[in-house]
C-alpha cells in the first residue's frame, strides 16, 4: 500500500506531466520553420477594431456566431492587425476581424470576384448585421505554422512566431509590410501567423476616427 508521501509524490508527477503534455500540444515544443507562400484569396465578412488586440476574441465570437445564424461556415477565420503593439498604444492599434467566406479559385477571376462579391454584400450579414465585404488578394507571406487549439495555443504563438517572423523581415522595406494576418483553421486545428509583402488595394489600414466597428 503506497504511503501518503509517496502518494503526494505520484500526483505531483501526474500533474507535471499533464501540463507538459498540455504545452506540447499547443506548440510550446514545436519546431518552426519559416515559408514563404502565398495566401488568398479571400473574401471576407468582416468588422474594424481599434483598441488593444487582446480585445478582438469577443469580436470573434459574435462574428461567428452571426455567420452560423446564417449558414455562412466559419471554419476559417483571420484577423488582419495593421499596427505594432510594441511601438503603438493599446488604444490605438486598429484590426479587422473576419470569417472566410469565399476563396481560391472561384474568386480567381475579374468576373468570379465581382459576383461573388455582389451576392455577399446582399447578404444578411451585411445588410442587417452591417458587417462589411472585403478582398483579400493573393499574397506571398512570410509564415509560420502553429497549433490551433484555443487560448493557449493563441498566446504560445504569438509569443513564439512573432520573433521569429520579424527577424526574417528585416532586409525588406517596412512600407511593403502592412500588417500581419492570422488565419485560424478550425478543421485542421492550425493556425497561421503571416506578413504579406505583397502590395494590395483592398484591406488596408483604416482611419482609426471613421471606421471604428
Amino acid at each position: 500500500m503506497l504511503n501518503a508521501q509517496t502518494l503526494a509524490a505520484v500526483s505531483t508527477a501526474l500533474g507535471v506531466g499533464a501540463c507538459i503534455w498540455l504545452l506540447a500540444v499547443n506548440g510550446l515544443f514545436k519546431r518552426l520553420t519559416i515559408e514563404k507562400k502565398k495566401f488568398g484569396p479571400y473574401l471576407l465578412f468582416y468588422k474594424n477594431h481599434v483598441g488593444p488586440y487582446k480585445e478582438v476574441g469577443p469580436i470573434f465570437h459574435d462574428i461567428c456566431k452571426m455567420a452560423m445564424q446564417h449558414g455562412v461556415s466559419h471554419n476559417r477565420k483571420c484577423g488582419i492587425y495593421f499596427d505594432n503593439p510594441e511601438t503603438t498604444p493599446g488604444q490605438e492599434c486598429r484590426s479587422s476581424i473576419a470569417v472566410i467566406a469565399k476563396e481560391g479559385k472561384s474568386i480567381g477571376t475579374a468576373a468570379g470576384l465581382k459576383e461573388a462579391r455582389t451576392e455577399m454584400e446582399g447578404h444578411p450579414l451585411a445588410t442587417e448585421h452591417g458587417l462589411q465585404v472585403g478582398y483579400f488578394p493573393e499574397s506571398l507571406c512570410h509564415s509560420l505554422e502553429f497549433p490551433f487549439h484555443g487560448m493557449l495555443s493563441i498566446l504560445l504563438g504569438i509569443m513564439r512566431c512573432y520573433p521569429r517572423l520579424k527577424q526574417s523581415l528585416k532586409s525588406l522595406e517596412p512600407c511593403k509590410v502592412m500588417g500581419s494576418l492570422e488565419v485560424y483553421d478550425t478543421n485542421s486545428h492550425m493556425m497561421f501567423i503571416t506578413f504579406p509583402v505583397d502590395a494590395r488595394d483592398d484591406m488596408l489600414p483604416f482611419d482609426a476616427k471613421s471606421k471604428t466597428h
